[in-house]
């Protein structure tokens, strides 16, 4: 199903509709100087990110079986977390700046294998389940200072 939802998006994103969604995302007041309805891309936008929640929660719920309230708890956080570890590591191996659709989701994809990996080394090590999302929060931080502590050139400014 990842593999799937990585080529969808990446197909959207790189055709004229994936181009104005983009453009909504960044600039609403651009689509409505090129004579665009930006209320029309934003419910497409919204359309198509609530299908791909809906496939993952029916794939979920086939494979266990069940569905609770409580599921998806903390999910936000993984995803963040996955996000920011390969955003972060891909920038690192590819050296690249600017947005790229199919290495920002190939990054997505490895952020959270290796988030995955961190917490499965965690269990195995025998941490304490109760202590794991402290552990890994602090892993999280440990590793983005480390990947972003770059030297800034001095007449370089922040601002």
């Amino acid at each position: 199903y990842a593999f799937f939802c990585i080529a969808v998006v990446s197909l959207l994103l790189n055709v004229q509709l994936g181009l104005r969604i983009r453009a909504y995302g960044d600039n609403k007041n651009l689509l409505y100087r090129l004579g665009h309805n930006p209320e029309k891309y934003r419910l497409i936008g919204l359309a198509f990110s609530n299908a791909l929640a809906a496939g993952s929660g029916a794939l979920t719920c086939q494979i266990y079986g069940f569905t609770d309230i409580n599921m998806g708890f903390g999910i936000a956080l993984t995803a963040i977390a996955a996000w920011l570890i390969g955003i972060q590591t891909m920038k690192k191996i590819f050296r690249y700046k600017n947005f790229s659709v199919k290495i920002d989701c190939v990054a997505c994809l490895m952020g959270a294998l290796l988030y995955y990996l961190i917490v499965t080394l965690f269990l195995r090590i025998g941490v304490n389940p109760i202590y794991l999302k402290l552990l890994v929060g602090l892993i999280l931080v440990i590793l983005l200072k480390i990947m972003s502590n770059k030297k800034q050139k001095p007449w370089e400014n922040n601002c």
